[in-house]
């Protein structure tokens, strides 16, 4: 990659795949830790403790239909990345919610 990564990051869920996936996010694309916020109703930081101490944002917060919106808008804008890995949010809803906000 050429390039670096403007935007922020955010990634629904921490479990086994985001734990996962997180390390590659920051390993292969050119982006500050900090630029990436997991967000998860359960606090399961022991599962990021590297990632917390390189810099990126843990946030314990659920979810739900009535507050998404706000709370998405919150985190991300156009051009930034949300990674659904939530297993609790319905997937059409966020899909639904990006695409109307260019994310």
């Amino acid at each position: 990659m050429t390039g670096k990564f403007a935007g922020r990051i955010l990634v629904l869920g921490a479990g086994s795949v985001s734990q996962c996936s997180v390390p590659l996010l920051i390993e292969n694309v050119v982006v500050n830790p900090n630029q990436i916020t997991v967000l998860d109703f359960k606090d399961n930081k022991h599962r990021f403790t590297d990632p917390i101490v390189k810099g990126i944002n843990f946030l314990i917060e659920k979810v739900t239909r009535e507050n998404m919106s706000t709370r998405l808008a919150q985190l991300v804008s156009a051009g930034d990345v949300l990674l659904d890995l939530a297993w609790n949010i319905d997937a059409n809803e966020i899909i639904g919610w990006c695409h109307e906000n260019n994310v």
